[in-house]
């Protein structure tokens, strides 16, 4: 990796340039880091790479170690051919914002089993979604279900902008343009989708499908292609 950041540290990472390592750009596990205005591109797999401990553990007396924060803040993420950013399991508190995330082959950010805050992010020109959020259900429990996609710009993403699979997210005051599905929900998906503007899709600007169920208010829905709203195969709003 660029910069592999492991057991329990916190450094700064502020104005650098990460590229052309075998590995990713930026590989944090089990840490904290502030990432900070640098330029992370043309990596071998991820630009950055967040890895969440799934066990935390505890301190000699009998204490926990804190969970750590991942604050990412203006950075530019671009051409990797895995997604730009990915972010694994639930105990990583990641915060996600002012970033330009483009041109990566897969998503811009892959979320899976964890719960970001992704806000005020430019993400456009990612080969598959903008946004990838991925739960599952353990022991009656849904991970990442509190995630948060509020006040982000999407604009030519191949698929989706927003993609959700059996997670609660919150989507909201989102504007997507020219994909092939604005958001696009199944897999028992719920969560609130709302006050998004949402231009030029393809097939649907919102698409249901699989069980969805989550609540749809006050989104605009314009110049779709295809339908602007479809719900089918049981999804239900």
């Amino acid at each position: 990796h660029g910069m592999d950041i492991i057991e329990w540290s916190a450094p700064l990472i502020e104005q650098n340039v990460v590229r052309d390592n075998l590995g990713c750009g930026v590989h944090v596990m089990d840490s904290g880091a502030q990432i900070v205005s640098n330029k992370i591109t043309q990596n071998a797999m991820y630009g950055l790479k967040v890895i969440g401990c799934e066990v935390v553990p505890e301190l000699e007396d009998g204490g926990a170690v804190a969970t750590q924060e991942v604050l990412v803040f203006h950075n530019a993420i671009h051409n990797h051919p895995e997604s730009g950013v990915l972010v694994v399991n639930e105990s990583c508190e990641c915060v996600i914002e002012h970033n330009e995330i483009y041109s990566n082959s897969n998503h811009g950010i892959e979320v899976t089993r964890s719960a970001p805050l992704l806000r005020k992010n430019s993400i456009w020109n990612n080969g598959v979604n903008g946004v990838m959020l991925l739960g599952a259900s353990v022991e009656n429990k849904t991970l990442g279900a509190t995630c948060q996609v509020i006040e982000n710009m999407f604009s030519g993403n191949k698929f989706c902008g927003v993609e959700i699979s059996n997670c609660c997210p919150v989507v909201s005051t989102n504007t997507i343009t020219i994909s092939d599905y604005g958001i696009l929900l199944h897999n028992c998906a719920a969560g609130n989708i709302e006050l998004n503007v949402i231009r030029e899709c393809c097939t649907a600007g919102i698409e249901l499908r699989s069980r969805a169920s989550p609540s749809v208010q006050e989104n605009t829905v314009r110049d779709s292609l295809g339908a602007g709203i479809r719900c089918l195969d049981s999804a239900t709003t």
